[in-house]
């Protein structure tokens, strides 16, 4: 079961993949390697005649998962996608909700021009986690940063990550890319604040 290939059969149109992407990062279940939107135009009286006069313009969103979150989140959204759908209020309106399922349409590595929007900050990702078993008591003090996906990096690979990241803020152009970068740069920042923190005073033990 292919769970890094995944679908939402209908999308309102003021919703971009940049914003589905953020989305899904902010609660926490999993970060993105990309998104095609692909435009679909549905027969708004239903009779199937072809008539677009009242027609709506939607997108199907086909996602690319890069990894997921180790959260309580992301382990009930495989859990649920795993078992058929997954339903998420992705705002304060209980009436805008997004039904995430499997793909079913394709075999989920498109590349489609400007229908793809492409997420490069998966260098913050410690990919090989996925198939490693690792002991974090033993880990925990050469990785004392927690990042925002929940695994542990070395204050090294934090800056650098830091870094990278600020470099990436001033190169991207829309808002919703931004916001999405400060979100890392916000989380990486604070934690290596609180390290310093701890290792400047006598008073303060290690979180672990």
């Amino acid at each position: 079961m292919a769970l890094n290939y995944l679908m939402i059969p209908r999308v309102k149109t003021i919703y971009t993949a940049d914003h589905i992407a953020f989305t899904l990062l902010t609660k926490e279940i999993c970060h993105l390697s990309s998104i095609t939107l692909i435009p679909q135009i549905n027969d708004a009286d239903g009779d199937g005649d072809g008539e677009i006069y009242n027609a709506e313009i939607y997108n199907i969103a086909y996602i690319d998962v890069g990894t997921y979150c180790d959260t309580e989140n992301a382990y009930e959204f495989i859990h649920s996608i795993k078992n058929g759908i997954y339903i998420l209020h992705h705002d304060n309106d209980t009436e805008n909700i997004w039904t995430i399922q499997l793909n079913t349409h394709n075999s989920g590595d498109l590349c489609l021009g400007h229908f793809t929007t492409k997420f490069p900050l998966k260098y913050i990702i410690n990919s090989s986690s996925k198939d490693q078993d690792i002991d974090q008591d033993q880990d925990q003090d050469l990785t004392p940063i927690i990042g925002p996906d929940h695994l542990h990096y070395s204050v090294d690979d934090a800056l650098l990550h830091f870094d990278l990241l600020i470099q990436q803020w001033h190169s991207v152009n829309t808002a919703f890319e931004r916001r999405r970068i400060e979100h890392f740069i916000q989380h990486f920042d604070k934690e290596l604040r609180i390290h310093h923190s701890v290792n400047n005073s006598l008073h303060v033990t290690s979180r672990f």
